[in-house]
């Protein structure tokens, strides 16, 4: 058997990951009888192969730099292998004959010499996380294990991105990532070119916003595919790029309401504000997630993008007391913000202020405080399916992972 480091992490990567996504469709998918020990299986062999793939590409990015890093010393055994390697010209020091001798970093070890390796950016959280797998791995490895299924899900939690993201700046094109971001880099400008040709302006350049969107916010996807993404500063940049770009972006909210001309800015650390130019009409909510669909670059299909907002408790006693549920019992609070910086709340105080004929310009703003899926958003010009809409009315509660995993086999459907 003759694997070198790209090869072996790259394929435990994949039957990682395609050990994850069986284990969602059995834990997320309400739609399929969950089996508690068969979904076990499922993440175990995804923590087994996902470790392994980061480990081994950990020591392809520092062989790449120097292959006297990938070692827990220089000495005897390790300066015959490179002798060998030289001598015979072969291919790898590990095709010597004191392959079993020498001893490669450990995961604890090749983390901390990447970090000191010029021009590689290994982000807290994401170090965080490859620890964290590191701790399944060996729990599973060495002894029975009982293990936090919820907190082994947080780890997963946007892994694939940072893995895709962090191999990809590092390995190059050389890297097949986890999702079809590799293909659509690849074979964007093929596809531009070809758009344009066929006087398909509008989706070239929702192809392209979105590209630069990714490359603002280090998010990454592939055609065809469905994402969510929950890092909250990352989607900020992401929508920056998107609603400073030329598009033209509509929305539809759970509760029927639409606009042709949206926007959505982010306000503070976790507040966001939806803003439907064309109306005059705001909403405010908390920052969950993005569940991003790409599709075929080829049609003229829109981008997707369904928000999920977060549940919160009021602590401003401007807005507290306001708090109701509405038709379809969403918690939330209408509201009147003037220009002066005042808020009325309550029909008392918004009809009394009609009735002042007051020349002070306000907001009608909508303030959300219940998660679930609070609408979606399509770049105008470009086609959609209109039965998405009723896909978020019946959705409204439902969390967005259950959401990710229970629509990502129906994508033909959009």
């Amino acid at each position: 058997m003759k694997l070198n480091f790209l090869e072996s992490g790259i394929d435990s990567l994949k039957k990682g990951f395609e050990n994850l996504t069986a284990y969602e469709n059995l834990q997320f998918n309400n739609d399929l009888i969950r089996k508690k020990k068969q979904r076990y299986y499922h993440l175990k062999d995804a923590i087994l192969f996902i470790q392994h793939g980061v480990e081994i590409l950990f020591k392809q990015i520092i062989v790449k730099h120097s292959e006297y890093l990938l070692f827990t010393s220089i000495d005897e055994n390790v300066k015959k292998a490179f002798r060998e390697k030289k001598e015979k010209n072969l291919k790898s020091i590990f095709e010597s004959e004191v392959k079993h001798k020498i001893h490669t970093v450990s995961f604890t070890e090749s983390i901390e010499r990447i970090k000191i390796l010029p021009q590689i950016h290994f982000g807290k959280q994401f170090e965080e996380k490859v620890r964290a797998l590191e701790t399944y791995r060996n729990v599973i490895m060495h002894s029975e294990p009982y293990l936090d299924e919820s907190k082994i899900n947080q780890t997963f939690d946007g892994l694939a991105n940072m893995l895709d993201v962090f191999f990809y700046q590092n390995l190059g094109k050389a890297y097949r990532t986890i999702s079809g971001y590799g293909d659509f880099v690849r074979s964007f400008e093929n596809f531009q070119n070809a758009l344009k040709k066929n006087n398909q302006h509008l989706k070239a350049e929702a192809l392209r916003v979105f590209m630069d969107a990714f490359n603002a916010s280090e998010l990454s996807m592939g055609a065809k595919e469905l994402k969510r993404f929950t890092d909250v500063d990352c989607c900020a940049k992401f929508m920056d790029v998107l609603f400073d770009s030329s598009l033209i972006f509509g929305i539809d909210i759970y509760n029927g309401y639409c606009a042709g001309r949206t926007v959505i800015r982010r306000e503070n650390k976790e507040m966001f504000k939806i803003i439907a130019e064309d109306k005059l009409f705001f909403c405010e909510f908390k920052f969950k997630s993005l569940i991003v669909y790409l599709p075929d670059m080829a049609n003229q299909s829109s981008p997707i993008i369904f928000v999920e907002c977060d549940s919160f408790i009021e602590r401003d006693s401007k807005f507290k007391n306001a708090v109701a549920p509405d038709f379809h019992n969403i918690l939330h609070v209408d509201y009147y913000r003037l220009n002066d910086g005042s808020i009325l709340t309550g029909e008392d105080q918004m009809e009394a202020f009609h009735e002042s004929e007051s020349c002070v310009e306000y907001e009608s703003v909508i303030r959300f405080y219940s998660s679930g899926i609070l609408c979606l958003m399509n770049v105008q010009g470009l086609e959609y399916n209109y039965g998405l809409k009723r896909l978020i009315e019946v959705n409204r509660f439902i969390d967005g992972k259950d959401f990710e995993v229970g629509i990502r086999d129906h994508l033909d459907n959009f």
